[in-house]
């Protein structure tokens, strides 16, 4: 990964060194699994459940995404799908929405990044 492309990441909250350091140090594995996120689509399924109301398939997604992205050390985005996952665990969906959008353009912005690493 070069080094544009790692301050851009940064600059949207993303922890490239340690993320990096989870995956044997190896940015090469790190973008790797980035793209086989990406490709999952799970982050537009999860907004779908939200709008569905369907509590459990949104709990599933918001599951597999905080585990994503801690793994992928997003920050920010970590906080907000963990605040959510538990949420949704409680069969809660008052704000859920909210909480969703206000990951949207952040996470929209990093996955393009993810979309140009090759």
């Amino acid at each position: 990964m070069d080094e544009d492309t790692k301050n851009e990441l940064e600059s949207l909250g993303v922890n490239v060194e340690a993320a990096v350091s989870r995956f044997a140090g190896k940015s090469e594995r790190y973008i790797k699994y980035l793209k086989m996120h990406v490709m999952t689509g799970y982050f537009s399924k999860l907004g779908d459940a939200l709008k569905e109301g369907n509590v459990s398939d949104a709990q599933l997604f918001s599951h597999t995404l905080k585990g994503d992205f801690k793994n992928f050390e997003f920050g920010s985005l970590t906080d907000t799908m963990v605040s959510l996952n538990e949420q949704l665990k409680e069969g809660s969906m008052d704000g859920a929405m909210d909480k969703y959008e206000s990951m949207i353009n952040v996470y929209d912005n990093i996955t393009k990044i993810i979309v140009r690493l090759s």
